[in-house]
């Protein structure tokens, strides 16, 4: 009996292996499948970094709408254009200048006073008569926004050469930098800060002003919808507040901790970019709430891989561009 169990459990024994075998294998394939998986799972991905002239906080960054140049703007007043192809700066000052923004061709910028229009394919560069000191552009071209001894916000149309000027409360002065100000992307509305609070304007409606509830912290950047029904403004504490101004009760909030830096709108697919300070989420990009039916914040933001504080950051389609400490500006790629 004992022999004819022996034997028997001998001759089970090649099964017995070769199915631990298969149970191996099938294991090992299951982990490369998951393993290429994950490799192959999407995501923003850093694709390529600069470094601008001055070793100083990048406070400013506009990725243009191809792709194909960054501009960027440190807080030493320095302005530089760069081709991203060619690895290469096309275009740029030293210093007493402004970002206001690029459009398909053009960056558009504020060189000691003077309004410029920059080729983003060339750097080739020409003087746009205006008169007012720009701080922003509307997106057509029509309305630009400027200041005046800093009390008075005036807007400028390009195409009557009309001069308006906007009715607001006398609360602080104006500062000059062009991310306290915004248009609507339809070109009828404009926002601008002081301090913890932003005014609102239709511009159909000069002496009627929209002022919204106070931040929690000073503002450092606001951003429109393409209506204005929403209002996206940013402040130090790391708030962003989405203020909608149909419906003051649907506005909502959320803080990312530290100080929030970097504000950025991408309308189309309803998300903001984010950058704050080293105390918070230094660089994430954040579903909004829908805007026909506002419903809470999603609970984390996607959060990109940056060590450091993030001062800027701009976000079209699967591109985004972010700028820190010590001149460094990151390109980033949905992939």
């Amino acid at each position: 009996m004992h022999e004819k169990g022996a034997i028997q459990k001998a001759q089970k024994q090649p099964h017995m292996r070769r199915r631990e075998f298969n149970q191996a294998l099938l294991a090992t394939g299951f982990a490369l499948l998951h393993g290429r998986a994950q490799a192959a799972k999407p995501g923003w991905k850093l694709v390529q970094e600069l470094r601008h002239s001055s070793d100083i906080n990048v406070e400013q960054i506009d990725l243009a709408a191809d792709g194909k140049t960054v501009a960027s703007w440190a807080s030493d007043g320095s302005l530089q254009l760069w081709s991203l192809a060619q690895n290469k700066k096309l275009w740029g000052r030293s210093e007493k200048t402004w970002l206001l923004g690029t459009n398909r061709t053009h960056m558009v910028c504020v060189d000691n006073g003077q309004a410029r229009r920059v080729a983003l394919a060339t750097g080739a560069e020409d003087v746009i008569p205006a008169d007012i000191d720009p701080v922003a552009i509307s997106a057509n071209g029509e309305w630009w926004a400027g200041l005046r001894e800093r009390t008075t916000i005036f807007l400028w149309n390009s195409k009557t050469m009309k001069l308006v000027p906007l009715s607001a409360p006398p609360v602080v002065a104006y500062r000059p930098e062009p991310r306290y100000y915004a248009f609507s992307e339809d070109g009828k509305w404009f926002a601008a800060c002081q301090g913890v609070r932003v005014i609102l304007w239709d511009i159909s409606k000069p002496d009627d002003p929209i002022t919204l509830k106070d931040q929690p912290g000073e503002i450092t950047n606001v951003r429109l919808t393409r209506d204005a029904t929403f209002v996206l403004a940013g402040s130090l504490g790391g708030t962003l507040d989405v203020y909608c101004r149909v419906n003051p009760k649907a506005s909502q909030r959320a803080s990312y901790g530290g100080d929030l830096r970097g504000l950025w709108l991408d309308g189309v697919n309803n998300r903001a970019m984010v950058g704050c300070s080293d105390n918070g989420l230094t660089l994430g990009i954040q579903q909004l709430p829908n805007w026909r039916k506002p419903s809470a914040y999603p609970s984390e933001p996607v959060k990109l891989p940056v060590q450091g504080e993030t001062w800027s950051c701009c976000l079209r389609e699967k591109m985004a561009a972010s700028g820190h400490l010590q001149g460094l500006i990151k390109i980033w790629k949905w992939a």
